[in-house]
């Protein structure tokens, strides 16, 4: 992750340049949201890198499942801080991939959904997991939100677990920038 704290980033100039070598014009970069948040991403290193190898940001990857405040979800969450925290995140991933020439965020909301049965009341989660997406989704209409679906991990069952649940939840949504990513092994494992 490219001007994220938690690397030393001349390994990772070493990295992409090493990258850049091998693959040329086929590279295009996804910049992934480190825990603990988008704040500390450092856009004048990545905007550096990226044009110093002549490289074009492919996507941002929202990432709402490591960090301990989402172990009860994120955008699901009974708290509504949190859930606002999390859509506060999607909206700066947005912001961050508008300012270094992408228009595409992706998310795998894996801490939304549930582990056992009857555990939640479906609605209640459902409602705020459309909220939250529209809500960030309408902050800015000129990026493209994906939703990536997978059937679990870290929870037993992934609020969109199936692509059906995923268009169902694109529909419910209802916002022109928002789709699915279609993502080969989470596919094949749901």
């Amino acid at each position: 992750a490219v001007g994220s704290p938690q690397h030393d980033d001349r390994l990772v100039e070493d990295l992409v340049g090493h990258e850049v070598a091998r693959f040329g014009d086929l590279l295009q970069p996804t910049r992934h949201l480190p825990d603990p948040g988008p704040e500390l991403v450092d856009l004048e290193l990545a905007r550096d890198l990226l044009a110093k190898h002549n490289l074009r940001l492919s996507s941002v990857n929202i990432n709402l499942k490591g960090d301990p405040r989402w172990h009860q979800g994120a955008l699901t969450a009974s708290d509504g801080a949190t859930r606002a925290e999390a859509v506060r995140w999607i909206v700066r991933g947005m912001e961050i991939a508008a300012d270094l020439g992408s228009n595409l965020v992706t998310m795998c909301p894996l801490a939304d959904g549930h582990d056992y049965p009857f555990e939640i009341d479906f609605n209640t989660p459902w409602n705020h997991f459309i909220q939250g997406i529209q809500s960030a989704a309408d902050s800015h209409p000129e990026v493209r939100l994906s939703l990536e679906y997978k059937a679990s991990e870290p929870r037993a069952q992934v609020i969109i677990g199936t692509l059906g649940k995923t268009l169902y939840a694109c529909d419910q949504i209802d916002r022109a920038n928002v789709g699915v990513t279609l993502d080969t092994g989470h596919a094949l494992f749901a």
